[in-house]
């Protein structure tokens, strides 16, 4: 009967699934996943306002526009193209960065007022995938897409980058495009500000200041949301734009095999698991949780003119503790490195323990069939200690189950999974 009992531990085997694209587990605690988010969503009411979208791909300047009488059109300003068009004319030096002060020569004729010197002009990089609205639409992008975009995509890498960018456009004094964001007044003189709220009434108001937030309001919603992650961006892209969960599958195959006979054990039903097994990482990076498995356990085997057959109902308990150097306790100084993936493995065990069974059995002889059955709780306990040496989605783990007595063979798999 204790061969029986240890046997209903066991469950049929995974088989390791390949990765078909790095999907690196989100390095950020439970409380982390949850504040990130939140932190950049206050943003986006800024990221949205017309003086920051605008900037950032809202408009296009450079095509012919109706300002005023409906009837009459501007032509087309300075040498830079229609931003979306897909033709890269932008004028450029020899290193391949864009020309600004050639670029944008005509536009200075209007906005050079206050700090601006003719040729410091610009607006946000032109590329689609670095503007905040949808390829020529107008349209702005979603939040996920948004925030994936500013960390991976930003003109200064990190969050040391993006900081700088909300607090002086990262040293940029000679053309303070923030604080002229925030004031309103598209770097015009007074005599083209009142033009322009004329002309563009109809389309906004334009010039008009930022109210949504104040400049040092933003600034510290930036900081949180920075402060919220530890610090530094890290991989996969939406790793603190969205909350994330992951769990670990496990799954055991055992086979017990004695002179003349051999025991089959494992769930009824083939790759079926143990429950789901929470990982609800901590801020100091530890992690740990538990659950019941209830697997029918089947098997059979036979002798010279004996054959027999049983089923039993088992309770396992499944334990799972371990941890994760790469998850910050809390905010570190922003850093200029770009987006990583994690750098430490994912270490834990796993405990396995009988917690109760419920046994029966039948065997056909020459003299007939004999039958058993039997209750019991155990305290068997197995012990199996897992890494990750590179946390990835859907990844897979197996060790060795050691023999707890001659003729055993058997196999713990554990995969990490993403679940709601």
């Amino acid at each position: 009967m204790r061969i029986r009992v240890l046997g209903r531990l066991a469950a049929s085997a995974l088989l390791s699934v390949p990765l078909s694209a790095q999907n690196f587990v989100c390095s950020l605690s439970d409380s982390q996943e949850k504040e990130a988010p939140a932190a950049f969503d206050k943003l986006m009411p800024l990221f949205l306002t017309k003086r920051c979208f605008n900037c950032h791909g809202g408009i296009n300047p450079f095509v012919a526009m109706t300002m005023g009488d409906q009837s009459k059109k501007l032509e087309r300003r300075g040498t830079h193209p229609d931003l979306f068009n897909g033709e890269d004319k932008v004028v450029l030096d020899p290193d391949g960065t864009e020309n600004f002060a050639k670029t944008f020569k005509a536009c200075v004729t209007c906005h050079d007022a206050g700090a601006f010197a003719a040729g410091t002009w610009h607006l946000a990089p032109f590329q689609p995938d670095k503007q905040f609205a949808i390829a020529g639409s107008g349209i702005a992008k979603a939040t996920l897409d948004l925030c994936k975009q500013i960390k991976v995509r930003g003109r200064f890498p990190g969050t040391a980058g993006f900081i700088g960018h909300m607090t002086d456009d990262n040293g940029n004094t000679a053309a303070p495009f923030l604080e002229t964001a925030f004031v309103g007044t598209m770097a015009l003189d007074k005599d083209e500000t009142d033009a322009a709220t004329e002309d563009l009434k109809n389309e906004g108001g334009y010039p008009a200041p930022i109210t949504v937030m104040t400049r040092g309001q933003a600034l510290q919603l930036s900081k949180d949301w920075v402060a919220a992650m530890g610090g530094k961006f890290r991989q996969p892209e939406e790793c603190g734009c969205k909350e994330h969960h992951y769990a670990l599958r496990v799954i055991a195959k055992g086979v017990l095999q004695m002179p003349g006979f051999t025991f089959h054990i494992g769930f009824a039903g083939q790759n079926t698991a143990f429950p789901e097994i929470h990982l609800k990482f901590q801020d100091n990076g530890s992690f740990s949780d538990s659950a019941i498995a209830t697997p029918e356990t089947d098997n059979e085997g036979s002798l010279p003119m004996i054959r027999c057959q049983g089923k039993r109902g088992n309770q396992v308990q499944v334990e799972v503790k371990g941890t994760w150097p790469d998850i910050t306790p809390g905010s570190t100084a922003p850093t200029d490195e770009p987006p990583a993936p994690p750098k430490s493995p994912i270490k834990f065990s796993i405990t396995l323990s009988q917690a109760a069974t419920a046994a029966s059995e039948s065997c056909a002889t020459p003299l007939g069939v004999m039958m058993g059955s039997s209750n019991k709780t155990g305290p068997p306990k197995f012990t199996f200690d897992f890494v990750f040496p590179d946390p990835q989605v859907n990844q897979a783990v197996a060790v060795d189950w050691p023999a707890p007595f001659p003729g055993w063979a058997g196999r713990v798999t554990a995969q990490i999974i993403e679940v709601p």
